[in-house]
């Protein structure tokens, strides 16, 4: 079993929160956020104390250990940081939608994000702890399916 509180996903529907009724103008910001936080737990699912909190609900398990999560979770993660960072990037100027998946694709593929780690690896400064995470991150190198694929070339760890 788990540590961590699970999100409910009627934490986060505009309608659920916009249905909460807070006729309360007279009292303070705190006040009024205690009640809402008050409306959104099920008092009989202490797991959900936690999600209170949206912004604590979907930051990492704080029991989490970064150097327990294996490297194909590492990899897993930051390929979805990474994506999101390229879309918004290449949203603007306005493209037609197959254009942009196209550019997404070309700067998210292994081959491209081999090269930018090469490219950090030499430009920045990463602590012994950090270098090991991105390398344990980028040489997980499973697909899906479990089976093993390798990129053109392996980074070279130390």
């Amino acid at each position: 079993a788990s540590d961590c509180a699970e999100l409910d996903p009627s934490l986060v529907t505009s309608s659920y929160v916009s249905a909460i009724s807070y006729d309360h103008d007279d009292d303070d910001a705190e006040t009024r956020r205690s009640k809402i936080r008050d409306e959104l737990l099920d008092s009989s699912a202490s797991s959900l104390v936690a999600a209170a909190d949206l912004m604590g609900a979907l930051s990492p398990c704080p029991a989490c250990e970064v150097d327990q999560i294996g490297p194909i979770q590492l990899a897993f993660l930051g390929d979805v940081v990474f994506e999101l960072f390229v879309r918004a990037r290449y949203i603007w100027p306005n493209r037609r939608m197959a254009d942009l998946q196209g550019k997404v694709v070309a700067t998210v593929r292994a081959e491209a994000q081999s090269e930018l780690l090469k490219a950090m690896m030499v430009d920045f400064r990463f602590s012994d702890k950090e270098r090991g995470i991105l390398l344990r991150g980028r040489n997980a190198g499973a697909s899906a399916s479990g089976s093993r694929r390798r990129g053109p070339r392996r980074l070279e760890g130390g």
